[in-house]
């Protein structure tokens, strides 16, 4: 009776663990994987429940598909494991072995060679959940909910692989049928359902988590670039224009926003605007020094913290970008249709913040705007002109040597490089 009653339960929370697995692939369907867990769930509750009430009259036909079925369900769920953690799946390993496992459990069947059969299922999933801790550890995440799963993996385990051992001593003198009736199968069948309840737990914790990781990371950085976002990128600045009136670091601000770009986007269409976007984001991050910082802080604006670098170097960085940039051929632009961007550019002053400073770079970009657009337009220097030799124009390239070195008292500002 207690059996009955304790079966039934679990098939209620199996469901309801594959319905929220349901729920929560719907609003992630990217997720594929998400629906191996509600597979899982589902085959573990039919096996429990075919444990406890039919498998005593299984034939050798019913008890290898019991075994393939139980066994799906754990491929299954390391499959999604995997998968999550961007791991490849041995697939082909994982069904030999439950292959080879099945043939033994036919031919002890066969035999009557009741411990046989009981060990090799078992010793076949104890098997799969190993390599699902070793999944777990080697995929090095450190949330709480992968740590759990970990230890869930670790103990479903350890228990499908001492229980048969364990059942078999206990159980030595009992008949198939007073086994299916005793405390045992009982305590057996609870023990399974806790260890899977913990399991279910835990992945629903790192679908959870990953959840708020992915809109953690899409608040802080830009989906088109991968640079920070504004709300990323200002505390940054304002952190590292702090610590250069600390140290007397000399740093300028580098505001640039691509010319016409509502023409691109009207003209070309949004996707074409977003690659341009995604282009000039890339060239921003490639050439910027790992000292400086970048974000998108609008539409197609960008800024620049160029650090130990005079307002002189910070124009001849942006230049060379503007140069750059200007030569990429987009491929959903007309052939010859090139897209230009204009810069400002202003060096942080002792005594002032990144809003102020800002405020000027902003304001000499608008002045570039005003200037014909493509073009650098530093706070102080006005439109800065590069040094740029005949060989250079063929390649295009800038020559770096045309901001110079520059030593103030108490500290030393070197172009950007």
């Amino acid at each position: 009776m207690q059996t009955d009653i304790l079966t039934s339960v679990i098939l209620v929370m199996a469901a309801v663990f594959a319905g929220l697995f349901v729920a929560l692939w719907r609003q992630e369907k990217h997720k594929r994987y998400i629906l191996t867990y509600a597979y899982w769930s589902a085959a573990v509750a039919t096996c429990i429940a075919l444990q406890a009430w039919v498998i005593k009259d299984f034939g050798v036909v019913e008890l290898v598909a019991y075994h393939a079925l139980a066994s799906s369900g754990v491929i299954a769920l390391l499959w999604g494991v995997e998968t999550r953690q961007d791991r490849s799946v041995p697939m082909a390993g994982f069904i030999a072995v439950t292959a080879l496992t099945g043939v033994l459990i036919a031919f002890a069947r066969a035999a009557e060679v009741q411990m046989v059969v009981i060990m090799s299922q078992n010793f076949n999933s104890g098997l799969l959940f190993t390599i699902g801790a070793y999944a777990c550890w080697m995929s090095g995440r450190a949330s709480m909910a992968d740590r759990a799963l970990f230890w869930a993996f670790i103990l479903l385990a350890a228990y499908s692989i001492f229980r048969p051992s364990v059942t078999m001593v206990l159980a030595s003198t009992m008949t198939m049928e007073e086994y299916q009736s005793s405390i045992m199968l009982t305590v057996n069948l609870a023990m399974t359902a806790i260890l899977s309840l913990i399991v279910s737990l835990a992945l629903i914790a790192t679908v959870i988590t990953d959840r708020l990781e992915e809109t953690k990371e899409a608040a802080t950085q830009d989906s088109l670039t991968g640079l920070p976002t504004r709300g990323a990128f200002e505390p940054l600045a304002k952190q590292m224009l702090g610590r250069a009136a600390s140290e007397r670091v000399v740093a300028s601000l580098i505001v640039g926003d691509i010319d016409h770009f509502k023409r691109i986007n009207d003209t070309f269409g949004h996707s074409a605007g977003d690659r341009v976007i995604s282009s000039f984001g890339a060239l921003i991050a490639e050439r910027i020094r790992p000292g400086d910082a970048a974000g998108r802080i609008g539409g197609e604006e960008f800024c620049i913290i160029a650090w130990n670098c005079t307002e002189e170097g910070a124009c001849a960085l942006a230049d060379r970008l503007r140069f750059a940039f200007a030569r990429i051929q987009h491929p959903d632009l007309p052939e010859g249709e090139m897209a230009t961007a204009s810069f400002g550019v202003a060096e942080f002053r002792i005594g002032s913040d990144y809003a102020q400073s800002f405020k000027r770079a902003d304001a000499a970009l608008y002045r570039a705007k005003r200037h014909g657009r493509n073009c650098v337009v530093g706070d102080q220097f006005g439109v800065f002109t590069p040094v740029v030799s005949s060989d250079d124009e063929k390649t295009g390239e800038i020559d770096k040597s045309g901001a110079q070195i520059v030593r103030l008292p108490n500290r030393q500002i070197s172009r950007s490089s």
